[in-house]
């Protein structure tokens, strides 16, 4: 049982996107575009009931290929984060 799922976005920068995917992927994701203008864009791609898996359905990873020409690849990078050393 598939459902259709849609992300649409009008004048904002990439970093919207990206903010999309890391939360949708549950794994950070690096902008290496070098974009910087801001987008109107609208995807909709079919989604798996139920599904669980970090990382992106083939579908939306299909859909940013074919409709926005950006391509996700698996790779290393230095990631920034906060810490938590300590609750009180």
């Amino acid at each position: 049982m598939y459902g259709t799922t849609s992300y649409t976005v009008f004048d904002r920068p990439l970093t919207n996107l990206v903010n999309f995917l890391e939360t949708t992927a549950g794994i950070p994701v690096v902008d290496r575009t070098g974009l910087t203008g801001r987008y109107d864009f609208a995807l909709k791609w079919s989604e798996p009931a139920g599904r669980q898996s970090l990382g992106l359905s083939d579908s939306l990873s299909q859909v940013l290929t074919s409709e926005l020409g950006l391509e996700l690849v698996p790779g290393t990078a230095p990631v920034e984060m906060l810490v938590v050393g300590r609750a009180k």
